[in-house]
């Protein structure tokens, strides 16, 4: 299994709910960050009891993969069920086959500033 096929596969999981399959991702001593908001959840067991805490859990949809050593870099497009259609960044660190470290940016939709209109793509 590549690197790629692992976090899809683990996406898919969480998207479903399977912990468990979920999980098996995840080193043992793997963190998470959230650059955003500050944090970090250190430990297969805390990332675990952080996303079955979920209140109503995200759906992430990958649109693009990129590898770069044992970095992989995942854009997906995240659905928190409300309507509003998020982007998201996750990248991750692999080692021994399973994800070390994953960071995760999240962005709300804006509109586009009027000033950049002369340089956008007319498709756009």
């Amino acid at each position: 299994m590549t690197d790629a096929d692992l976090i899809t596969q683990a996406l898919a999981a969480f998207n479903e709910q399977r912990w468990d399959v979920f999980m098996t991702a995840y080193a043992t001593e793997a963190a998470i960050e959230y650059p955003q908001s500050g944090e970090r959840i250190a430990g297969a067991p805390n990332i675990r009891r952080l996303v079955e805490s979920f209140p109503s859990a995200p759906r992430f949809h990958p649109t693009r993969v990129h590898r770069a050593g044992e970095t992989v870099i995942v854009e997906v497009e995240a659905d928190y069920g409300d309507g509003v259609p998020w982007s998201g960044v996750f990248v991750y660190e692999i080692g021994d086959g399973l994800i070390t470290h994953e960071r995760a940016y999240f962005a709300a939709p804006f509109e586009p500033a009027d000033w950049r209109a002369p340089f956008r793509d007319r498709s756009a």
